[in-house]
């Protein structure tokens, strides 16, 4: 059973940091927030579970006062395992370039969380760039512009020259210049 405990508060703690690289943080960032997130989940389980563990001692007799014992001293055992362990290695590991750097088998690489470009503000994304470059450029062939509708325009995310995404600002700018040179296409033809 404490194993268990142990496994389930270091899961929880995995999980808060992976959740924190996949909004674009890096390792060493992650770690501390996700200990700060991680704890305050890890620390209302264990209150649960020693709560359960005082009213089922002093409820119950026997066999069962001495599971709830050992059910409440696992738990405080848990709770010193995640504060002076499991954390204090994570801080180290988030120091060595392995896991630093996201190698694959490390279980912190992109591929393996499956980030997906963030919007972070003023055009800029984070995560792989692979999905971003995806978009339509701007620099599109000219029949593919011709078939795009300035309506299914607005729609499609953009990409400026230089590679980043465009702003809100600049995206309408771009229909408003695309809208206005299928008028005159259509006025030519």
């Amino acid at each position: 059973m404490a194993i268990g405990f142990t496994a389930d508060s270091f899961i929880v703690y995995f999980e808060r940091i992976r959740d924190e690289l996949r909004d674009g943080r890096t390792l060493r960032l992650a770690v501390q927030r996700g200990w700060l997130r991680a704890r305050r989940t890890i620390y209302a389980a264990k209150a649960v579970n020693l709560l359960s563990a005082v009213i089922l001692y002093f409820m119950t007799v026997g066999g069962v006062r001495g599971f709830a014992f050992t059910l409440g001293l696992t738990t405080i055992i848990d709770v010193m395992v995640v504060i002076w362990f499991t954390h204090p290695v994570m801080e180290l590991l988030a120091k060595v370039p392995f896991f630093r750097d996201g190698h694959k088998a490390s279980g912190l690489s992109a591929d393996r969380l499956d980030v997906a470009p963030r919007y972070r503000g003023a055009g800029q994304f984070s995560g792989p760039q692979s999905a971003v470059s995806d978009a339509p450029v701007a620099d599109a062939p000219d029949r593919e512009r011709e078939l795009v509708s300035a309506q299914s325009v607005s729609k499609a995310p953009r990409v400026a020259e230089d590679g980043r995404r465009m702003t809100i600002a600049e995206r309408r700018a771009a229909e408003r210049k695309a809208a206005a040179e299928a008028a005159q296409n259509e006025e030519k033809h």
